[in-house]
């Protein structure tokens, strides 16, 4: 993941893919204050959990709670 100047290596454990159309640039990330989705072609990924170096596995709203993304964040 890339937000700014900042790059981490993150873990994906958990996903669901969601069928959609939409207009984001691939590798977008969208999220909201208990969501965190990466576009990607006709859809999106919807990241359930995660891990990010050094911490532990968890949900992506308790990630969301200490953390918010830019609008320009992207996976690379």
């Amino acid at each position: 993941m890339l937000d700014k100047d900042q790059e981490w290596n993150v873990k994906i454990y958990e996903s669901k893919i969601i069928s959609e159309t939409h207009r984001y640039t691939i590798g977008t990330i969208i999220s909201s204050k208990k969501e965190l989705k990466i576009a990607v072609k006709d859809g999106f990924i919807q990241v359930l959990s995660l891990q990010f170096p050094g911490k532990k596995k968890m949900t992506t709203a308790e990630l969301l709670n200490g953390i918010s993304f830019s609008e320009v964040a992207k996976v690379l």
